[in-house]
């Protein structure tokens, strides 16, 4: 998993998902998250809290259609179906929407030890602070996350001469067709440290019909991080481990 996430091999985590039988487990996350599978899903402005029944609907839909994939999953033939159901959403295809507000907040869960912390729309109301709610686990266990994060500090670790700084992230170029025609956007979420206390700046970039992923890191060095560096917002993850150290 080290190498595939460093390396992006998608055929990697098409295997992975078909073999280990993870679609249940990838649902529950996008679910969490705000992802949207089948036209369904989704994340609302204030999430209910008591949403299982709709959730259930929603799961039953998908057994029926993206976990029930035709053609099968063929692991000598992966292209056949590598944009179908589960193959598509370990991929990051198919009938699996994000937007970069959602890819955000499942990365903020590797960044945050496993658990997404609900929203804040203001801190402070007549002088009183308002309260931090118990966040939602993402991995059951926090090493799964402390394990991610270093496997994205390797994946972007090549990237830091054209970032400024060292960062933990990954990239993406999903395909999408419009008009009968493929397009592909360019993607790239990153976090780095906090420049004051604790904890972690998430920031996911999406560029529509571009070339690729290549266009989004260049995008994030070039104009987003310089901004985020001047505004005393993040520092580099170098700083972070020689302060640990």
């Amino acid at each position: 998993m080290e190498r595939a996430i460093a390396k992006s091999n998608n055929v990697y985590f098409i295997k992975l998902a078909n073999q280990e039988h993870l679609e249940e487990y990838m649902a529950t996350l996008y679910l969490k998250t705000g992802m949207f599978l089948h036209g369904v899903g989704g994340y609302y402005y204030n999430k209910p809290v008591l949403n299982a029944t709709q959730e259930d609907k929603w799961r039953t839909l998908w057994r029926k259609t993206e976990f029930n994939t035709k053609p099968r999953y063929d692991p000598n033939n992966i292209h056949k179906t590598r944009a179908k159901g589960i193959s598509g959403m370990a991929w990051g295809q198919g009938e699996l929407i994000a937007t970069p507000a959602a890819v955000a907040r499942l990365v903020s869960g590797v960044a945050n030890d496993g658990m997404l912390l609900p929203n804040r729309y203001a801190l402070k109301i007549a002088d009183s602070t308002v309260a931090v709610k118990s966040g939602i686990k993402l991995a059951e266990d926090p090493r799964y996350a402390a394990l991610l994060k270093q496997y994205m500090i390797e994946q972007s670790a090549p990237k830091t001469p054209i970032l400024g700084i060292k960062v933990a992230g990954k990239t993406g170029t999903p395909e999408r067709i419009v008009r009968n025609q493929s397009v592909n956007d360019g993607w790239y979420v990153f976090f780095a440290p906090k420049e004051k206390g604790s904890g972690y700046m998430v920031v996911c970039i999406r560029i529509e019909s571009t070339r690729g992923s290549s266009d989004a890191v260049h995008l994030a060095g070039n104009h987003v991080i310089p901004f985020l560096l001047k505004k005393g917002y993040i520092k580099s993850m170098e700083t972070e481990t020689t302060t640990e150290e």
